[in-house]
Order: structure tokens, then C-alpha cells, then sequence
């Protein structure tokens, strides 16, 4: 089997682990099932937050088959079954770690359905849209600054983050800030409405990266609420090469 095939396969798993029949419609982990366009901008190294279980890992390494991936689970039980569905691939390397602002033990919202586990208390519109996910239980998880932790990596140019947090993504940013103004290119699952208490959504995360030096270059899909209303969107930003990387770029409170 394909590593593409066995990624659309994972997914399919996890979702019907929490109870959903997927689509290429309805399933939003599927959206960047075409990541081939990622080639023309020469991508070397990916750095995955917020890996769950090697569902982008496995999709981006069908279209880069030579860069290095970096993948970031701090949830530990979900974390070996990353390490275990990647473990043939000798340019992957995974860390037991959350992503943040400052180094910390904190708990994590850990729900039954492991990709909405966040380091945020859900929102009652989550609860409302999703009822599939709000079984949830406090785990303590390790949370690292990515700044902090680029000699562990080998950032070989050019870079891709890619970022799905859950509502975390700005405290990402704020502890990453010379990893960031290094990218080329950032994929970001971003709330449209929140889903997370506390969460930036678009036009706050649009404006941060704004500030880093990246364009906003569109949309890959829609979450949807059962009436139609988007709640989250997989958006790419990418910085222009032409353009200065900004020395000082920083993220506000």
C-alpha cells in the first residue's frame, strides 16, 4: 500500500472512530490531500504542529518525498502511534511535545476524538456543533518553545510549518518568532468562529503572519456547521521572495 493510500486510510480510521462516515465533502482532515503545488516552492524541511498521528506527515511526504519531516504530538499514547505509522521513514523525526510561548508542564484538553484535543477549554459552539466530541479528560503534557529547540533540527531551506492546533496558534507563533521569519511557507487550520475559548480567529492570525512577511494566498476548504456556516478554514501563506524578512516581527498579546 501507497504511503498516500495509507494515510486517506488513518484518517478514515479516526473518523469512524468517532462515530462520522467520511467524504471528501464532509471530512476536513482530507482537504490537503493534493499537496504536490508544494514542490514549486522547493520544500526541504516540514515542520509538523500538532501531528496527531501522522495524517499531514505521511500526505506531505507523498509530495516531497525528500524533505525532512519534524513532527510535534504531546499527547503520549497518540504520540507512539505517530512514531509507529512513520517508522519506516528514516527522514522523519517525531518530539513528545506541545508547541507554545514558554516552557511548561500544563494539561491538555484531551477529548475521545483526539484531533480536537487542544491546550484551550472548547467553546459551547463546538460542544453544539460537534456532540461527537465533547467527552474530554486532563492530561499533563510537556509544552516547548519551537525557538528553543532548532538545534535539535536540521531547518535546511526551504522550510514549511505546517499548524493545527486547535485554537493554540498564536502562542505557536509567539515562541517560534526566528523559526517563522525563516519559512517559506505556513499551512494553517484557523477558526472562523471559535471553536476554542481564548482562540485568535482569521483576521488576527491573517494580520500576525501579515506582520512576519508572509501574503495570504487562499483557502484549501471549509470546515462546515451542519446549516452551512464555515467554522474553520485550511488557509496557506506564503512569503513572497522577494520580499525583506522582517528582523523584529513579533505577535501581540
Amino acid at each position: 500500500m501507497s504511503i498516500k493510500a495509507s494515510a486517506l486510510r488513518l484518517l478514515k480510521e479516526l473518523l469512524r472512530g468517532a462515530g462520522l462516515e467520511v467524504s471528501r465533502v464532509s471530512s476536513p482532515f482530507l482537504r490537503l490531500e493534493r499537496l504536490e503545488w508544494l514542490r514549486r516552492h522547493d520544500i526541504r524541511t516540514v515542520i509538523d504542529i500538532g501531528a496527531n498521528a501522522g495524517q499531514f506527515a505521511a500526505l506531505v511526504r507523498n509530495a516531497l518525498p525528500d524533505a525532512s519531516i519534524y513532527s510535534f504530538e504531546p499527547i503520549a499514547d497518540v504520540h507512539a502511534e505517530l512514531v509507529k505509522n512513520m517508522r519506516a521513514d528514516a527522514k522523519f523525526t517525531a518530539f513528545p511535545f506541545g508547541l507554545g510561548e514558554q516552557d511548561e508542564e500544563r494539561a491538555i484538553n484531551r477529548n475521545e476524538f483526539t484531533p480536537s484535543s487542544s491546550l484551550l477549554p472548547m467553546s459551547s459552539l463546538h460542544q453544539e456543533t460537534f456532540p461527537f466530541a465533547v467527552a474530554s479528560r486532563k492530561e499533563t503534557v510537556s509544552v516547548r518553545r519551537l525557538d528553543d529547540l532548532r538545534e535539535r533540527m536540521r531547518l535546511e531551506p526551504n522550510v514549511l510549518i505546517k499548524i493545527d492546533v486547535q485554537g493554540y496558534e498564536d502562542r505557536v507563533i509567539r515562541g517560534g518568532l526566528q523559526t517563522f521569519r525563516e519559512a517559506a511557507v505556513v499551512l494553517m487550520e484557523v477558526g472562523i468562529e471559535p471553536l476554542y475559548e481564548g482562540q485568535w480567529l482569521f483576521a488576527e492570525m491573517h494580520d500576525a503572519l501579515r506582520d512576519l512577511g508572509f501574503d495570504f494566498k487562499g483557502i484549501y476548504g471549509q470546515l462546515l456547521a451542519g446549516d452551512g456556516a464555515p467554522l474553520q478554514a485550511d488557509v496557506i501563506f506564503v512569503r513572497d521572495a522577494g520580499t525583506r524578512v522582517p528582523e523584529q516581527g513579533s505577535v501581540r498579546h
